[in-house]
């Protein structure tokens, strides 16, 4: 049995087309040379998801798919279905809350990447990150909606601008406007609590 049969025989759900895409692309697989590595998202590559111990203190119906640096997690929450998919929620370490992330994984995907383009720490070099930029909006473009595709084209032919704490294509404000116009979902930044 592949990860991803095991994946939704363990968990009990379709997993979405576009994880099996990027999967196979092994853009979610951190030892190969596609992998799409960002500042605050380890994604997991299909085995990891299939064999994850969930903590025992996890509601039902939680699936991690991506963790940060810290040990907060991106998760399918199964019961949050929506028009394009199965909902995501950011779930905090040592909190019991999460916040609803967006409302697929193609979605979690491009949040992710409007996050990192507001903040990056990837690389110093202006052009080697514009280059990294515009190298994961291929990567993704299978998966994404021709909106987002646009945005994230259009974002990363801008050039980095270089701060104290990292490289931006856009500011904050722009980012919380993108996400509000594009990820909206009933749960989108809503708070739910993830653990029992």
């Amino acid at each position: 049995m592949d990860a991803y049969s095991e994946i939704e025989r363990r968990f009990g759900f379709n997993l979405p087309e576009e994880f099996k895409i990027l999967g196979r692309a092994g853009i979610l697989d951190h030892e190969h040379p596609d992998y799409l590595r960002l500042t605050d998202v380890r994604w997991h590559y299909p085995p990891h998801v299939a064999g994850q111990d969930i903590p025992k203190d996890f509601k039902a119906g939680i699936v991690p798919f991506a963790s940060s640096p810290k040990g907060d997690c991106l998760s399918w929450v199964l019961g949050w279905k929506t028009d394009v998919g199965i909902g995501t929620a950011f779930c905090l370490r040592g909190s019991s809350m999460a916040r609803g992330y967006a409302p697929s994984f193609a979605g979690a995907v491009y949040r992710a990447l409007l996050e990192e383009f507001a903040d990056s720490l990837l690389d110093e070099s202006v052009v080697r990150l514009q280059g990294i930029f515009r190298s994961y909006v291929d990567c993704v473009a299978p998966v994404m909606r021709e909106p987002w595709l646009n945005t994230l084209n259009e974002l990363a032919g801008r050039e980095p601008q270089l701060g104290d704490d990292g490289a931006h294509v856009l500011d904050e404000s722009e980012l919380q406007q993108l996400i509000i116009r594009d990820l909206q979902f009933p749960h989108l930044n809503a708070p739910m609590k993830y653990m029992c």
